[in-house]
């Protein structure tokens, strides 16, 4: 094959570079040495930054953007423990606006723009102070059903759309 780089040992193909410049491989890719140890995606263009999976002391990172004034941002870390960190937020993909972020000691739980649920480290789970037509804290299909806080000090529980007790301090 003229237009292609094959590397082969025992008469069997291991690796091919085609005119085009994919690189593909047969079999497991291992990287090995005292020095630092990276799969690197890089486009060429100082601009742009790359991809970079990089081995660490506990574990593995992903690292993604930078450029040649800003360095790469830590995306996602796995450790030998075999925990995950993420740097603050997993994002449904294809819908920005529903996503978990993680902050010091606290989780907020977002869907369409609004965080209607904050779990705290003070043994707090907060709730958005809905209405009587949108609680709070409603039931599974019964929307008007629910409780909400109908103001400072005040909360209110609803029953088929109706007041059914308000508290207040």
């Amino acid at each position: 094959d003229s237009t292609n780089f094959i590397f082969k040992t025992a008469n069997a193909e291991r690796m091919r570079i085609q005119n085009d410049g994919i690189v593909s491989f047969t079999g497991d890719i291992e990287l090995n040495g005292s020095g630092t140890r990276q799969i690197r995606f890089d486009d060429g263009d100082e601009s742009e930054g790359a991809i970079v999976f990089d081995e660490i002391t506990d574990g593995f990172i992903f690292k993604v953007g930078g450029t040649s004034g800003s360095g790469k941002i830590d995306a996602l870390k796995i450790d030998n423990s075999g925990y995950t960190h993420i740097t603050e937020r997993l994002i449904h993909s294809g819908d920005t606006d529903t996503f978990l972020r993680f902050t010091d000691n606290q989780i907020n739980f977002s869907a369409g723009n609004v965080t209607p649920l904050v779990l705290a480290s003070s043994n707090q789970a907060l709730f958005a102070e809905g209405s009587a037509s949108d609680p709070s804290i409603s039931f599974s299909g019964d929307d008007d059903t629910g409780i909400y806080n109908g103001g400072v000090g005040a909360i209110t529980f609803m029953n088929n759309g109706n007041r059914s007790l308000e508290l207040q301090s």
